[in-house]
């Protein structure tokens, strides 16, 4: 399912107010939205991606200043199909010790929510 980008400002700004978090100026709205679909589009790149090389390729077309959140998301996608659906490979590991070496910090910071 995917959502247009004022559906999703709409419904953050609903999930903000209901977690009881204080409406913020427009600009920091747009931030943390950009920063929570580049973390997003990251998640659904690793768990799309059969070829573990086509990731880092994808994740490098993304604004270097965003670029580590979607890494993020990269670790949270493939440490899930590690879970979910295992092979003889670690596929964070792999990824990391090869083309995620770089944002091996930002790939790790899901790892450890499981």
């Amino acid at each position: 399912m995917q959502i247009k980008a004022n559906e999703a400002n709409a419904l953050m700004a609903d999930t903000w107010a209901k977690r009881g978090i204080q409406n913020s100026d427009a600009g920091v709205q747009e931030r943390l939205s950009k920063i929570g679909s580049r973390v997003l589009q990251g998640y659904h790149v690793a768990i799309a991606s059969e070829d573990l090389g086509a990731i880092a390729p994808k994740m490098n077309e993304i604004d270097e200043e965003l670029r580590g959140f979607a890494y993020e998301g990269v670790g949270m996608g493939l440490a899930q199909r590690d879970l979910l659906t295992p092979s003889n490979e670690n596929r964070m590991a792999t990824f990391v010790a090869g083309d995620g070496a770089v944002y091996h910090n930002w790939v790790y910071v899901q790892q450890f929510s499981f």
